[in-house]
């Protein structure tokens, strides 16, 4: 079929839209689209329009090149600096390679400076670090001196080895080493051994495990506490690679048999060896029991002789053993669990376990010392039992126990409230604290001077600064309390002003020196803090009663401010420290006057019901008798009859 005719106004419209398309590729900058547009409508019939397109043409193919000029500098440059890059970094065949492709780049000026970054990078290349700085990245690569460091290091370190080899040192680093990693505090084996009779050998060993498993239910059942010797912490699991591989699996040419020995030999060595000795002599049964770890003896346990050398006999001696065993450990894990939860239970169900150790082996000194802790802490008014045993540990051959002895009977002085104790206390703490200075390690030596000194010139001093502090504390308390606090309502109120001054200077003084040597206090960092904000605030109340005493209102109550700031950061330093909880009671009635916030603050007391029950009590009743209300009153002064009667 012919086609049909076109006029010559639908071929102009047609030219003109193509004419259009091209140019709208061009304004939209397709150089390629553009250009085949062009091509086309520059056929066009109509002079003008083939006109504009072979013009438009011509542009088109000028911002093609153009593009493709501006392309190429865009990718000489981003080589260009990919090659710094990697000069800066010291790789430097990757900085060639991309410097090599920049130096062929059309734009003179990146080419001229690829060429002169490629002839550095040759450079560097050429004079590149060897020995050990080929391991470092710059800039440390290209400080020639950090070769010999490095050598003069490891010398060093061998030297140190080839040290501890001839001093016979590295033993027992690699043992503490493995400790770190092996040593478990309720991993323990259990043997008997000695000179009797197997028959009564086993039979001190059965009674031993029995006794132990009770003692392990019932308190676990009354208190919660986790049983000496539990499965729970194992560091390796009960069965050994034997048990689960088998006995002739070989991986690799090595004997997994052999690795499950030498495994379970080290998790031997580092777990509690528990050896039972039961040796009869002169037909009497002797029975002590040895806590080994590592290869050393750690503790020894021992009862006292039993005539009957039936089996009775020594079936009673391995019960009596049991006994204190367990109840020594068990005694210290509640009265540590009484120092961070404050329970008045946990102390008195140590004093019970305590009094069974007594009774199981009168002989052993370390339960009376104990026992006597727990009476003191107990609040017991007299110290009747404390103080005797104090004083008997207190006259010790050994420096540590006499110290720790010594400072338990100052502060068993601290409860009597006794101004004749109180004075004894204070020589007690200064002989104390002279001790302390000569056979301890000088305050805030470092550990490493310290540790140089014990291995090079045998000085085997301990650090004394949980004690020493604590004493200084304490010491301070007593004489505050004597000079300060007990003659507030007396008519020398200069005398107990200078005396309350030098008692804050000191204090101020030792404040700093506490910060200081903060590090070296331990779990004894709350407490000593608690006893110096609860001294401060007590002298801040004494010049508050001073101040009130003169009628000087206003100084009384920025003393009284101060005072319960101090009693409070005592508070908030150690929740279990509630001795300042009293003082802020008491300033509140006396100085303050608020009757009803000093009842909650006394009601608390109670309520917690550690320390300064009596104390408590009697407060309350003199307030409940200052609101008229008789009955309350009279019913917590006959709580208190000790201080009723003082």
């Amino acid at each position: 079929m012919p086609a049909a005719d076109v006029s010559p106004a639908d071929k102009r419209a047609a030219e003109e839209r193509q004419l259009a398309l091209a140019q709208a590729f061009l304004k939209a900058e397709e150089w390629d689209k553009a250009i085949d547009a062009f091509i086309a409508a520059a056929a066009a019939t109509n002079f003008d329009i083939a006109g504009a397109a072979r013009s438009g043409l011509l542009q088109a193919l000028a911002a093609k090149k153009a593009a493709d000029d501006q392309d190429a500098i865009d990718a000489a440059t981003r080589k260009l600096e990919l090659g710094r890059a990697f000069l800066k970094a010291g790789e430097w065949d990757k900085a060639v390679e991309a410097l090599e492709d920049a130096a062929a780049a059309e734009d003179t000026a990146i080419a001229k400076l690829a060429r002169d970054d490629l002839q550095e990078a040759i450079r560097e290349k050429e004079a590149a670090p060897l020995g050990v700085r080929a391991y470092f990245s710059p800039p440390f690569n290209r400080w020639w001196p950090i070769d010999y460091l490095v050598y003069i290091a490891g010398f060093g370190l061998l030297l140190v080895v080839l040290g501890l080899i001839w001093r016979g040192l590295a033993g027992p680093l690699i043992e503490n080493v493995s400790a770190y990693f092996f040593k478990r505090a309720n991993d323990w084996k259990v043997s008997v051994a000695g000179s009797a009779k197997e028959e009564l050998r086993n039979t001190v060993f059965d009674e031993f495990v029995v006794t132990m498993r009770e003692l392990r239910r019932y308190q676990s059942s009354e208190s919660g506490l986790s049983a000496i010797g539990g499965s729970s912490a194992r560091f390796f699991t009960p069965l050994s690679l034997k048990d689960l591989v088998g006995p002739d699996l070989n991986v690799q040419g090595i004997d997994i048999t052999r690795v499950a020995a030498i495994t379970q030999t080290i998790r031997d060595y580092y777990s509690y060896q528990f050896e039972l000795r039961v040796e009869t002599i002169d037909e009497h049964a002797y029975v002590y029991a040895l806590l080994r770890w590592g290869g050393r003896t750690e503790k020894v346990w021992q009862v006292p002789v039993l005539a009957d050398d039936t089996k009775f006999g020594y079936r009673e001696i391995g019960r009596h053993l049991a006994f204190v065993v367990y109840g020594d450990s068990l005694a210290m894990q509640l009265i540590r669990r009484y120092e961070e939860t404050s329970s008045r239970d946990l102390l008195e169900n140590a004093a019970a376990v305590l009094k069974k150790c007594m009774a199981a082996s009168p002989q052993d000194a370390l339960p009376r010392f104990y026992f006597g802790i727990t009476q003191s802490a107990l609040g017991d008014l007299n110290q009747e039992f404390a103080i005797p045993v104090f004083k008997e540990f207190s006259r010790s051959k050994e420096f540590a126990l006499r110290a720790a002895a010594t400072y338990n009977l100052a502060a068993a002085y601290v409860e009597t409230y006794d101004p004749e104790l109180f004075r004894e206390g204070i020589q007690l703490l200064d002989d104390l604290l002279k001790e302390l200075r000569e056979k301890g390690v000088p305050l805030g030596q470092g550990e490493r001077v310290k540790g140089l000194r014990e291995r090079f010139a045998g000085d085997r001093r301990i650090r004394v600064e949980q004690l020493y502090y604590q004493s200084e504390e304490t010491r301070d308390y007593l004489h505050i309390h004597l000079h300060v606090w007990r003659p507030r309502w007396e008519d020398r109120v200069v005398q107990i002003e200078t005396a309350a001054d030098h008692a804050l200077k000191k204090l101020a003084e030792r404040r700093g020196r506490i910060k200081k040597h903060e590090r070296f206090l331990g779990r004894q960092r709350s407490e000593i803090w608690a006893w110096h904000w609860n001294n401060e605030g007590s002298v801040h109340e004494v010049l508050a009663a001073l101040a009130k005493r003169k009628g000087t209102r206003s100084a009384a109550l920025s003393e009284a401010k101060l005072a319960e700031d101090a009693y409070r950061r005592a508070a908030d330093a150690d929740p279990s420290f509630v001795s300042s909880l009293p003082n802020l009671g008491r300033m509140k009635f006396e100085i303050l006057g608020e009757v009803d916030g000093a009842i909650e603050i006394f009601q608390k007391i109670i309520a917690v019901g550690v320390e300064d029950m009596s104390y408590a009590h009697f407060c309350l009743g003199q307030l409940y008798t200052v609101k008229r209300q008789p009955i309350l009153a009279l019913e917590h002064f006959l709580k208190a009859p000790d201080l009723i009667r003082s």
